[in-house]
């Protein structure tokens, strides 16, 4: 059941928001993962950047999780990227994880279609197990250095310039 209260969020951090109402009530508990949805937003002409999946690649609704973060954005606020899921030196062509990482990616392509942007075939290009090269473009063969968080980063500005976003 909605419950609307007029008021001011404010990010804390990453991850830690508050919420001051500009009226005084009593105190309104609500569910972890509860959908917040701000009446103006400010940031609706911003894009949106979606790169989720990596942690649980493995879990068959990653793919629902990152729509249902597509579906919380606005309706008029469409200018947003779906980036793919990127696999880890450990985890090279014809490995279970290479394979489970294949079908998100393939999947994640077929539902957001233009929205879809490959990063992961950029930091694995040129090498014969398709996986990222190590020195190169990782820091520890998962987790990305600056060189791979710059070719993504490079890919993501082309989309938008391309996009003319």
């Amino acid at each position: 059941m909605p419950c609307l209260f007029s008021g001011t969020l404010i990010q804390k951090d990453g991850t830690t928001y508050t919420f001051t109402r500009t009226t005084a009530g009593s105190l309104t508990t609500v569910p972890a993962k509860t959908r917040v949805i701000v009446a103006d937003d400010p940031g609706r002409e911003h894009i949106t950047i979606i790169w989720s999946g990596r942690n649980d690649y493995a879990n068959t609704d990653v793919q629902y999780n990152i729509a249902a973060m597509r579906d919380a954005m606005r309706v008029a606020h469409r200018r947003y990227l779906v980036l793919s899921i990127i696999n880890a030196v450990a985890e090279p062509s014809g490995s279970s994880a290479y394979n489970s990482i294949a079908a998100r990616n393939a999947e994640l392509k077929r539902m957001f279609g233009h929205h879809y942007l490959d990063v992961r075939s950029l930091i694995n290009a040129g090498t014969a197990d398709d996986t990222p090269a190590s020195a190169n473009v990782s820091a520890d063969g998962l987790h990305l250095n600056d060189t791979g968080y710059g070719v993504v980063a490079q890919a993501v500005f082309n989309e938008i310039v391309r996009r003319g976003w």
